[in-house]
């Protein structure tokens, strides 16, 4: 009788009881590798959507940037909210929601219309992002969660890079709205992987700290207007300084109320572990080294260097080249490195390509490029699969949302 070897997704516990499969893997890989794509698959074509529905370059901007600043803004709580109503139903409600508002804005009529169709969608990729660590960290163990954690950090990669090639193809050969069209299947297909795959929730039930939730979103989202709102008007603006000061305040009242909460959002014992203090660390360099420039470098290679939307989206995939193959070779076998050197050394090779990238303000050539884009790739790819899977194991029981969300 011939037997058939088990998927090596499919792990086992100490018991022998088989407790997970890939299904609630692919199911949060479609589901990441859409809210990702859709941070920069307008990066190379806002102006042009904006000029085709009558708007000008402020609605432009906004197209852009209201997407990642709901998804910033809500992203905390979205995992504090999961850690106490459960992440599967939070991640499948995020699904829906991020279906819907898609769909607004294949039809939107208007700039207007489209830009609070973004907003929307950022509230549901809130939602998928604030569970879809904690998810696979449930279902997932030992070696398993290496392996899980790998594919979906390589997954998370492809869907930044994807995002771009798609909004400079889709301008170049068919039409913007197919770009939003072409999200609804693939949250259909991650709603029928996902409903019947996703364990029941079994996470340790904790009171939600609703003044903690309300400053920490206020927070993200001034911060978040500041930096978008001095990269148009500069950091002497008023709206740039006003919500500066907003964010300061915001956080001001957060750490006092953090401070006499029976059921604080963001725990003291959180900052008390090594850790989870060398995840945040690592965690914003490398975003702010990989990633924080690519919007402006897209503008930069169809401005400065005269490419077309696609050729400039594929010069930029020299990054996800870089962070895939690594991601493939490498990226299970991460988890068995000391997390310092990795997190450390991978943060060091991305924050190592603001060199060549600084050297472009004497020599402005897109070649240049090059060698940050390698950097960045290879540096995220370390660190990527790693950082969630700390996070979240750092964390005490019942905080793995807002541990991973942090």
């Amino acid at each position: 009788m011939s037997s058939i070897s088990p998927s090596p997704l499919a792990a086992k516990d100490a018991d022998g009881e088989q407790d997970t499969d890939w299904r609630p893997l692919v199911a949060c890989c479609l589901a990441t590798f859409l809210l990702l794509a859709f941070t920069t698959v307008l990066t190379v074509s806002a102006d042009s959507i904006a000029s085709r529905l009558g708007a000008g370059f402020s609605v432009a901007q906004w197209i852009i940037d209201v997407y990642p600043l709901a998804l910033a803004a809500l992203v905390m709580g979205m995992g504090t909210v999961g850690d106490r109503l459960g992440h599967r139903w939070l991640f499948l409600i995020g699904l829906v929601v991020f279906g819907i508002a898609s769909a607004l804005c294949a039809t939107a009529s208007s700039g207007g219309v489209l830009v609070a169709a973004r907003a929307i969608q950022g509230v549901g990729g809130a939602a998928i992002f604030g569970t879809a660590v904690p998810l696979l960290t449930e279902h997932y163990r030992g070696p398993t969660r290496g392996m899980a954690f790998a594919v979906w950090g390589a997954v998370a990669g492809i869907g930044s890079t994807v995002g771009t090639i798609a909004g400079g193809a889709a301008m170049q050969f068919v039409t913007w709205r197919w770009l939003f069209a072409a999200a609804l299947p693939i949250v259909v297909l991650a709603l029928l992987i996902g409903v019947p795959s996703l364990s029941r929730d079994r996470h340790v039930r904790v009171r939600i700290d609703g003044v903690g939730v309300v400053l920490i979103t206020a927070m993200m989202a001034a911060t978040t207007f500041a930096v978008i709102n001095a990269g148009e008007f500069g950091w002497a603006a008023t709206g740039t300084t006003g919500a500066a000061a907003v964010s300061f305040i915001a956080v001001v009242l957060f750490v006092t109320a953090q401070r006499r909460s029976t059921h604080p959002l963001l725990p003291p014992d959180l900052f008390a572990t090594p850790a989870f203090v060398g995840v945040l660390i690592a965690g914003f360099a490398y975003y702010f080294a990989a990633f924080a420039a690519l919007p402006v470098l897209s503008r930069w290679l169809q401005s400065a260097a005269g490419m077309p939307p696609l050729r400039a989206a594929l010069v930029l995939t020299i990054q996800l080249a870089a962070f895939v193959v690594v991601s493939l070779v490498f990226g299970a076998r991460l988890h068995r490195a000391p997390r310092t050197w990795v997190l450390g050394g991978g943060t060091v090779i991305t924050g190592l390509a603001c060199l060549p990238g600084a050297a472009l303000l004497w020599r402005p050539d897109w070649t240049g490029l090059i060698a940050v884009l390698v950097l960045t790739g290879i540096g995220s790819a370390i660190v990527s699969p790693v950082l969630p899977a700390v996070a979240a194991t750092a964390a005490p029981p019942g905080r793995a949302g807002a541990a991973a969300a942090t």
